[in-house]
């Protein structure tokens, strides 16, 4: 019994042209670039003062972490009450970047 035959076409560097190329730079490259770019940040909680500094760990949108800081501040709950007199800040996780700060009460 003859095996049937399959009939292949491979993609070789070859097959490839230089217009292929730039139809990818100008279509796919920047809009998956944008997505990357677009790709949600994530804002944790720090707390300093003169001697010390901690951070709460979190992964959160940045609304969440002032609804936090308003709500816990001027209470003993978490570092609060070991910052009084210190800072709490909202910092971007992927930039660093200090998007909120106040004084803790």
């Amino acid at each position: 019994m003859a095996l049937p035959s399959l009939n292949r076409s491979f993609v070789t560097s070859k097959t490839i042209n230089n217009n292929s190329i730039k139809s990818f730079n100008k279509g796919v490259a920047p809009a998956l670039s944008g997505a990357m770019s677009m790709a949600k940040k994530t804002y944790d909680i720090y707390f300093e003062n003169d001697t010390m500094s901690n951070n709460k760990g979190f992964r959160e949108s940045a609304e969440y972490c002032k609804d936090y800081i308003r709500t816990y501040n001027g209470t003993n709950e978490s570092y609060f009450a070991d910052y009084k007199g210190g800072t709490v800040d909202v910092v971007c996780n992927e930039t660093e970047e200090v998007v909120y700060s106040e004084e803790v009460l």
